[in-house]
């Protein structure tokens, strides 16, 4: 995490598609910030497995509708907001795991929106863990995951927390968190262009949850 001081402003950049900082007595960000919730960039690829709650099922972005309901997650003390300059501040160092801090729930999917990229515009990475899966997740850079990094030789209860981040400021000694409730491990964290041509994203407005599950990881929406 990249906060100097908390006593800072942001406004949207509608050029940019994401918050940047207004400066506050002097007080700087010097990290990314994204909208959530009402618009903007965060999203994944048209074939990323979003979790259905009840039977665990992935269905592609692509093919869910405003008023699905995804398998979610109640985080003991995370804001209930989509303002990124909130719940980034939010972080977890108890010593008796991630999982005491959450309760499996459900939320529907409130809103859809779907922004293309070109391959020259960048801002895209491949993420693969140790998911169960052998495909990867294609994430745009400013959507943020539930990560835990620090320095107990892989014991998550040890010397680290939990807290949101995004996938350009992940090493890949972080870990995961998955919809068993456990630690995952990264594999790589690599930039992504696949094709020549346009590509289609999406992202979803979750309530009354503010996260939600792709292929088996915990995302903020």
């Amino acid at each position: 995490m990249k906060w100097i001081n908390t006593k800072v402003e942001f406004a949207w950049d509608s050029k940019k598609q994401k918050y940047v900082e207004t400066d506050v007595q002097g007080y700087h960000y010097s990290g990314p910030i994204a909208q959530c919730g009402g618009g903007g960039g965060e999203s994944f690829g048209t074939g990323e497995l979003v979790t259905i709650s009840g039977s665990l099922e992935g269905i592609p972005h692509v093919s869910m509708s405003v008023g699905d309901v995804v398998l979610s997650a109640d985080i003991t003390g995370l804001p209930d907001s989509d303002n990124a300059s909130e719940y980034l501040l939010w972080f977890y160092t108890g010593s008796d795991g991630m999982d005491s801090q959450v309760t499996l729930a459900t939320s529907s999917v409130e809103s859809i929106n779907i922004h293309e990229l070109a391959p020259a515009d960048g801002g895209v990475w491949s993420l693969v863990c140790d998911n169960g899966r052998s495909d990867d997740i294609i994430v745009t850079e400013s959507h943020p995951i539930l990560v835990w990094s620090g320095s107990a030789g892989g014991n998550v209860t040890g010397s680290g927390k939990w807290f949101f981040e995004y996938p350009e400021d992940i090493q890949q000694d972080y870990k995961l968190f998955s919809s068993s409730l456990e630690p995952v491990d990264i594999t790589s964290l690599t930039e992504y262009s696949a094709s020549t041509v346009t590509e289609s994203y999406y992202r979803f407005d979750v309530e009354p949850h503010d996260v939600y599950f792709v292929e088996g990881i915990l995302f903020h929406n």
